[in-house]
């Protein structure tokens, strides 16, 4: 194993066991959060490569404003009625932080299980262990990588038609009871005409968080502002109130 790869040996070695993945290649996204390696798929998954995503050592995670998040998180509601559970967490204790870390990961998979399931634009999740993800590795024609949408140059046309259709997009995670609550350009991946939305550990329930208004909004005023950058797009604001307001009324 590379030296790249030590530090996560014990959070990988159930992939190689499971014979899930014949090979670790080199990260391909590294963050305060996880890295995101690209490897070998075994022929039995059906994939010839997929991307593995491996949360960091839970002393070394930064998950930034976790109290934005952390109502209507299930990693709040993780236990149910177990009170001594939802303290810890809600005081951000040692035995809270060793939850909260644990969960991360199951959250984004059972977000990505269900949105996926709905046929919504994220990876496809394959399968997941304490602190990784086994996902859809989303690449270009040519074999690459796809990029982070923050990299692309769109003409008005498409700039106008994304953000049109990361709008429905939202909406339909809306009625899911979805709320990404971090979404930008550099959690979309882009290649050509397809893209995917990645990185929900931080997903919140819009009917259980007070500041789910506030970050729908904030998602969409994200990706309109990139792509405003190429041409005219409609006004995230009203966007997203009036989204909000069909939510609230059961519209959506």
């Amino acid at each position: 194993m590379s030296t790249t790869l030590e530090g996560f040996a014990p959070i990988i070695q159930p992939f190689l066991d499971l014979e899930l993945v014949l090979q670790i290649g080199e990260p391909i996204k590294s963050g305060k959060e996880a890295t995101v390696f690209r490897c070998t798929a075994h022929p039995k998954t059906g994939h010839a490569e997929l991307a593995l995503k491996v949360y960091r050592p839970r002393t070394r995670r930064s998950f930034k404003n976790d109290s934005i998040y952390g109502e209507g998180s299930t990693i709040l509601r993780f236990g149910g009625g177990n009170t001594r559970v939802a303290r810890a967490l809600r005081a951000g204790s040692c035995f809270g932080r060793r939850i909260q870390g644990s969960t991360w990961c199951g959250r984004e998979w059972e977000v990505l299980c269900q949105l996926h399931e709905a046929g919504l634009p994220v990876p496809a999740p394959v399968h997941v262990e304490q602190d990784a993800i086994l996902m859809e590795l989303f690449a270009c024609d040519d074999g690459a990588v796809a990029p982070q949408l923050s990299t692309a140059r769109l003409d008005s046309s498409s700039a106008c038609g994304l953000f049109r259709a990361i709008c429905s997009d939202v909406e339909d995670m809306l009625a899911l009871h979805v709320l990404h609550g971090d979404l930008s350009p550099y959690n979309i991946l882009w290649s050509g005409d397809a893209y995917r939305i990645i990185d929900f550990p931080q997903a919140v329930d819009p009917r259980f968080n007070s500041n789910a208004q506030q970050l729908l909004a904030r998602d969409l005023e994200n990706v309109a502002h990139f792509c405003a950058r190429f041409g005219e797009v409609q006004d995230p604001t009203e966007v997203a109130a009036d989204m909000w307001r069909r939510f609230q009324r059961g519209e959506v």
